[in-house]
């Protein structure tokens, strides 16, 4: 679809009734958030401090976070795919975290895949929960878990199928290797892909944990997050973008 589409929230539906009326309740999205804008809710985003749906306050009763009541918010502002994708894509991870989150409680199963799928070999670590113990993970397995665990923290997620969920379960057992090639071919990159005419011989992944040969046509992407190298497989065509994790 077009950019300028709404992107269609058919899951939306399923958001829990309690703390939907918890967050519509709060000063902070009665005061604040309804009024915000899109580049304002990202923006608002920045001084989130935990990604957890709930946070304790100074009298230990629970409340619904900052986060949690931005997304919430997000969903109800009906999106273009553009202003989705820009999420998904942000410099801030805070911002790319509410995107992940954004399409596992509302966009169809349907399409996880295409959305979150480029996500999973990030391999920065963080610590999304610190209220739960403080533990690092890397960016692609907390978009690996929104996948497959049945709750975020202890709000429930919008069921999958089982046919989605075994295509899911049967793709995603590749990546914890494909993020220790990601992470190691990160380090000789240079070394490894040189912008040569001639290429380097690669073997090549496809979803379905199918492997291929080609070469490199081309210099790698810029930067340390999700780079990719155009490859042409042997006996295709040239040029199609592929992660480093190859």
């Amino acid at each position: 679809g077009s950019s300028d589409d709404k992107v269609p929230l058919p899951n939306l539906q399923f958001f829990p009734q309690v703390l939907r009326d918890r967050i519509v309740a709060s000063n902070f999205y009665g005061n604040l958030l309804v009024n915000q804008d899109f580049a304002e809710c990202r923006e608002s985003l920045l001084s989130c401090e935990s990604l957890e749906p709930e946070v304790r306050g100074l009298n230990l009763d629970t409340a619904p976070s900052q986060f949690i009541s931005i997304v919430y918010r997000l969903l109800n502002m009906k999106l273009t795919e553009g202003q989705l994708r820009s999420l998904l894509s942000n410099k801030q991870r805070l911002v790319r975290c509410a995107g992940f989150v954004f399409v596992r409680l509302g966009v169809h199963q349907d399409r996880y895949w295409e959305l979150l799928g480029d996500a999973l070999l990030d391999v920065e670590e963080f610590v999304p929960f610190p209220g739960k113990g403080g533990d690092k993970m890397s960016e692609g397995h907390f978009v690996e878990q929104l996948l497959t665990k049945e709750k975020y923290c202890d709000l429930s997620l919008p069921r999958i199928a089982v046919a989605q969920r075994k295509m899911l379960s049967e793709r995603l057992v590749l990546y914890d290797q494909f993020r220790k090639r990601y992470a190691a071919n990160l380090e000789v990159l240079e070394d490894r892909f040189p912008d040569s005419e001639s290429g380097v011989p690669v073997e090549v992944c496809s979803e379905d944990g199918e492997w291929a040969p080609g070469r490199t046509a081309g210099a790698p992407s810029s930067g340390r997050r999700r780079v990719t190298v155009p490859v042409k497989l042997a006996g295709g065509e040239a040029g199609e973008a592929r992660s480093v994790s190859l």
